[in-house]
C-alpha cells in the first residue's frame, strides 16, 4: 500500500513539474551538487514562496508584458524557418549578484536530466525578486533588462563571429566602450526605461518616479562631493571610499534621468589633476557634463546614447504606426487568422515587433562594418521608409547633428604599462590592468593624456584638429601633425594596437574583496595623515607645555584611538546616506556632552579636549560635503 502511495506521490510531483515547464514562464534554481560544464538546475515547486512572488510580480508590473515580448521574438524565429521550438521564458534563482542573460543549462527531473544547452535564462537573486516593485532597479525593470539580452542574442544574425572586445574598461552607462558592447547593453538598458515608460500599474509607475525624486538629491550631493575629494586638498576621501555604496545607485538614477533627458549626449568632464588615472577615473564616473555634444564615434560607443535614441523613440511615438496586417503574421502562433494589428497588438508591442525584424534582418551581435546602431538605424528606414522621419529627427535631436551614413575609421591605440583601473566605481585602482585601450577618433583628451611622452598641449592639439578638420583616417596621418612634439609621436608609434598581446592577457578577476578592503585601507592611511595634522598643530598650540615624553604618547594613543571612531561614524553616517552632515551633528553633541560630563572638573583637560575635537570634527565635516 504504501509503495501504491509513492508510485502514485512520483507521477503527481513529476506531473506537476512538467506542467509548470510548458508555462510561458518557468522558474528555476541551481542543484548545488550537480555537476558538469552547463548548470544543473531543477524547476522550483509552484508551492514555495519565491514562486508565487514572482508569479505576483508577473500579473502585476510590467514582466508580463516583457516576457510576451520576448514570445512574439520566439514566434518570428519559428515562422521564418530560423528555429524549431519555442521555450519558456526561465528565470534562475541563484546567489550571483546583479543581473545576468545566460545560455545553456541541465534539468533535474523524476525521469532524468533534461539538456537545455541551446535555451537561455535570465540569472537574479531571491533578493531582486523579493524587493518591492516600485524602487528604480527593482525586478521590474531588471528583469525586462536582462529579458532584452535575451531576445537580442536570439534575434541577431547567426553569422555573427564571436569577437574579442578592444576596450578593457567595463562597460557603463556614462562610459565609451566598443560598438557592439554598447548597443547590446544599451538596447537591454533602455528596456529599463521602456518598463517605466509602459508600466500599466499606477501605483508601481508613481512609486519608482517619488523614489527617484526622493533619491536625487542626495545622488547628487554626492557626485559634486565626489569630485571635491579630488579637487580639494586634506580631503579624508570619504567619496573615494564609498563608491561601492553610492555609484550603483547614481548609476540607475543616469539610466532613467540621463537618458530620457539627453544628458548623456554631452562629453564627460574632468578637472586638471596631477594623476591622469584620477583624471580618467572622474571622466568615466561621468559626474561632470560638458556643454559640447558627443562626435558620432564618440555616440556609437556610448551605451548611454544607444538606450537615449530607443527610450526617446517610444516617446516620439514610434509605436504608433502600424504596418499592414500580413507584416504581423510571423509574430503569432497562428499565421493564417486574419487580424486586426491594433486589436492584436497594443503600441508596445508594436513598436518592439518592428525591432525585431530589424534586428533580425540588419544587426549582428559581434560584427558590423561601422556601428550596430548604424545597421539598426539604416536598417529600420530600408524595411519602413514611410518611418523614416521619426528615426531621423530623433537622432538629430539627441545628438545635435543629421544623421550620415559615412562613419570614422576605428584607430585604436593600446597603452601597455599603464596602471588602468578597469570599474568606473573604482577610484582608489583596487582593481586594475596594466593596459589601456581607446580609439583615437573616439578618444577625449585625457585618453591621450595616458600615452608616454604626451604632454597636454600636444593632446588639445590633436582633439582639436580632430574636432575642426575631421577625424582621422589612419594613425601616420596624426604623425605628421607639426603641433605635436616628438616625445608625443614616438609614444602613438609604440602604442599601435596589438590584438595578440590582449588575447594573452590573462582575465581580470572582479572580485568585491579589494573593492572593500582597499577603500578601507586609504580611509585609514588619510584619517591617519590627517590625525598626525591635527595633533601637531594641538601640540603646538596646547600640549607641547603639559605634555612631555610618555605624557605626550599616551595623550597622542588616546586620542588617535577616538580619531578612529570618529572616522568611522563619518562614514557610517555617508553610508547610511541622507545628508551625511546632519546625521553627523548629533553624534557631534553626544560626543561633547560626555566629554564636559568626564572633563567638568578638570579645567586643563577640558580645554585640551575641546580644542582637538574641534579640529577633528572640522576635517569630518570638511570631507562630507
Amino acid at each position: 500500500m504504501i509503495k501504491v502511495i509513492s508510485a502514485s506521490l512520483l507521477v503527481f510531483v513529476s506531473a506537476s513539474l512538467l506542467a509548470q515547464s510548458e508555462k510561458s514562464f518557468v522558474l528555476i534554481q541551481p542543484v548545488y551538487d550537480g555537476k558538469g560544464e552547463m548548470p544543473l538546475m531543477e524547476l522550483v515547486p509552484d508551492t514555495a514562496n519565491i514562486y508565487k512572488v514572482s508569479q505576483k510580480a508577473l500579473e502585476e508590473s510590467f514582466i508580463g508584458q516583457a516576457i510576451q515580448l520576448y514570445h512574439f521574438a520566439q514566434n518570428y524565429l519559428i515562422n521564418t524557418g530560423q528555429v524549431s521550438a519555442r521555450e519558456p521564458a526561465y528565470l534562475a534563482i541563484t546567489k550571483n549578484q546583479g543581473g545576468f542573460a545566460k545560455k545553456g543549462f541541465q534539468i533535474k527531473t523524476l525521469e532524468g536530466t533534461i539538456n537545455k544547452s541551446n535555451a537561455y535564462y535570465v540569472d537574479l537573486t531571491a533578493n531582486s525578486i523579493t524587493s518591492k516593485l516600485d524602487r528604480v532597479m527593482s525586478v521590474s525593470q531588471l528583469y525586462p533588462h536582462e529579458l532584452g539580452h535575451v531576445i537580442f542574442r536570439l534575434l541577431s544574425s547567426t553569422d555573427s563571429i564571436e569577437q574579442q572586445a578592444k576596450s578593457v574598461t567595463v562597460h557603463y552607462f556614462s562610459l565609451m566602450t566598443d560598438n557592439s558592447v554598447a548597443f547590446n547593453e544599451g538596447f537591454a538598458e533602455h528596456m529599463e526605461n521602456i518598463s517605466r515608460i509602459y508600466e500599466r500599474n499606477e501605483t508601481i509607475r508613481k512609486g519608482i518616479e517619488n523614489d527617484v525624486a526622493v533619491r536625487e538629491p542626495n545622488l547628487l550631493r554626492a557626485s559634486e562631493s565626489f569630485v571635491r575629494d579630488f579637487n580639494w586638498p586634506l580631503r579624508l576621501d570619504y567619496y573615494k571610499c564609498t563608491m561601492l555604496v553610492w555609484y550603483q545607485q547614481y548609476e540607475d538614477f543616469k539610466r532613467y534621468k540621463h537618458s530620457l533627458e539627453g544628458t548623456v549626449t554631452f562629453q564627460n568632464g574632468y578637472p586638471a589633476l596631477s594623476s591622469v588615472q584620477d583624471m580618467m577615473s572622474v571622466r568615466n564616473a561621468g559626474v561632470i557634463h560638458l556643454d559640447n555634444k558627443r562626435n558620432k564615434a564618440q555616440l556609437m560607443c556610448s551605451e548611454g546614447f544607444v538606450s537615449a535614441f530607443f527610450s526617446r523613440l517610444a516617446v516620439n511615438g514610434l509605436g504608433k504606426y502600424y504596418r499592414n496586417a500580413k507584416f504581423y503574421s510571423n509574430f503569432l502562433i497562428d499565421t493564417i487568422g486574419v487580424i486586426d494589428p491594433v486589436q492584436k497588438f497594443n503600441e508596445v508591442e508594436n513598436l518592439f515587433v518592428k525591432y525585431f525584424h530589424v534586428l533580425n534582418k540588419h544587426v549582428r551581435l559581434e560584427q558590423s562594418d561601422r556601428a550596430q546602431l548604424m545597421d539598426f538605424i539604416e536598417g529600420y528606414m530600408e524595411e519602413f521608409p514611410d518611418e523614416s522621419e521619426i528615426i531621423l529627427s530623433t537622432y538629430q535631436e539627441l545628438s545635435g547633428e543629421a544623421y550620415s551614413p559615412d562613419y570614422p575609421v576605428e584607430i585604436w591605440l593600446m597603452v601597455k604599462n599603464y596602471n588602468h583601473r578597469v570599474l568606473a566605481l573604482d577610484a582608489l585602482g583596487a582593481i586594475t590592468l596594466p593596459v589601456y585601450t581607446f580609439n583615437l577618433n573616439a578618444a577625449q583628451g585625457v585618453d591621450l593624456l595616458s600615452v608616454p611622452g604626451m604632454d597636454g598641449q600636444s593632446a588639445a592639439e590633436l582633439i582639436r584638429y580632430r574636432d575642426e578638420i575631421g577625424p582621422f583616417q589612419s594613425l601616420n596621418q596624426v604623425l605628421e601633425l607639426s603641433h605635436v612634439t616628438e616625445e608625443a609621436k614616438k609614444g602613438l608609434r609604440n602604442s599601435e594596437f596589438d590584438e595578440a598581446y590582449l588575447e594573452g592577457m590573462d582575465e581580470k578577476s572582479l572580485s568585491i574583496g579589494p573593492l572593500l578592503s582597499v577603500p578601507l585601507f586609504h580611509l585609514l592611511k588619510t584619517g591617519t595623515f590627517a590625525y598626525l595634522i591635527i595633533f601637531s598643530a594641538t601640540f603646538l598650540l596646547l600640549l607641547r607645555k603639559t605634555s612631555k615624553g610618555l605624557n605626550a604618547l599616551l595623550t597622542f594613543i588616546k586620542y588617535y584611538f577616538i580619531w578612529i571612531l570618529l572616522l568611522v561614524a563619518g562614514l557610517a553616517a555617508l553610508v547610511v546616506q541622507g545628508n551625511p552632515i546632519l546625521l553627523f551633528l548629533p553624534i557631534m553633541v553626544v560626543y561633547y556632552i560626555f566629554g564636559y560630563l568626564i572633563l567638568r572638573k578638570k579645567y586643563r583637560s577640558l580645554k585640551h579636549f575641546i580644542l582637538i575635537s574641534f579640529l577633528m570634527h572640522l576635517v569630518i565635516i570638511y570631507s562630507l560635503i
